[in-house]
């Protein structure tokens, strides 16, 4: 079992976008330059917006059909962007992981909780609180505050691997095959946005309040630091790897 990432409750990492000093046109350029470098990006793709009464398969492009319509910058995403919940948009990202044979994989997904408990190599012995049902990326807005959550460490490149039977919450597994095949979109999409909110005449920042402390050794407000690498002795050996789930 290869899949050391985990998807909880709390997010691991949060960007915000201030928009306060923004008016009203340079919000709605701000909310289509997100929407544009989510699909370019393949992070954050909204195929369904209850709310808004929004399908991508009947409307289309939604940045598209947003123009003729009032917009209040995310609060579309509706219901905290819960997969499963009622009234919650959906939003796809795509992502690689390992498959139940541990071959590298990639593949469209709208809720990573769901995707990892299909890759549980024993039956719960990932537990619940590991496989919360989040997005790849949560988009969020209330009032004129606008956040970008990640809820699992798939992004970074060492991981706790806070599942995994041998998992002592100070060494790290490497994750790096996966986040090198999509955390520099993620990068690019972040960058894309912090560019389109300091455009709109807001401030952007990464809200450490709202990223863990571990997280905190990876981020920045511009995306992931995927070079960084930790000491040795940090680092769980190989033959860990080959541990039994129970």
């Amino acid at each position: 079992m290869r899949n050391l990432w985990i998807v909880t409750d709390m997010p691991h990492a949060t960007w915000a976008a201030d928009l306060t000093s923004a008016g009203e046109t340079a919000r709605r350029e701000f909310v289509e330059a997100v929407l544009r470098a989510g699909a370019e990006q393949a992070v954050f793709e909204v195929v369904d917006a209850p709310l808004i009464g929004y399908q991508r398969e009947r409307d289309g492009d939604l940045g598209e059909w947003l123009r003729a319509r009032p917009v209040d910058l995310f609060h579309f995403t509706g219901a905290a962007m819960l997969p499963g919940h009622a009234q919650s948009s959906t939003s796809v990202a795509t992502i690689s992981w390992y498959d139940a044979t541990d071959a590298l994989t990639e593949g469209r997904c709208a809720d990573l909780g769901a995707l990892l408990k299909t890759l549980d190599p024993v039956p719960d012995s990932i537990p619940d609180g590991f496989m919360t049902h989040r997005p790849a990326v949560r988009v969020t807005g209330t009032d004129a505050v606008v956040r970008f959550s990640i809820h699992s460490d798939i992004w970074m490149p060492w991981v706790l691997g806070a599942a995994h039977p041998e998992c002592d919450l100070t060494r790290l597994f490497d994750n790096r095959e996966l986040a090198r095949r999509h955390t520099p979109r993620l990068n690019a999409f972040l960058a894309a946005v912090a560019d389109a909110a300091v455009g709109a005449g807001g401030r952007w920042s990464l809200d450490k309040e709202e990223t863990g402390d571990q997280t905190l050794k990876w981020v920045d407000q511009r995306g992931v630091d995927l070079v960084r690498a930790p000491s040795s002795d940090e680092i769980m050996p190989v033959a860990a790897l080959q541990a039994e789930w129970f």
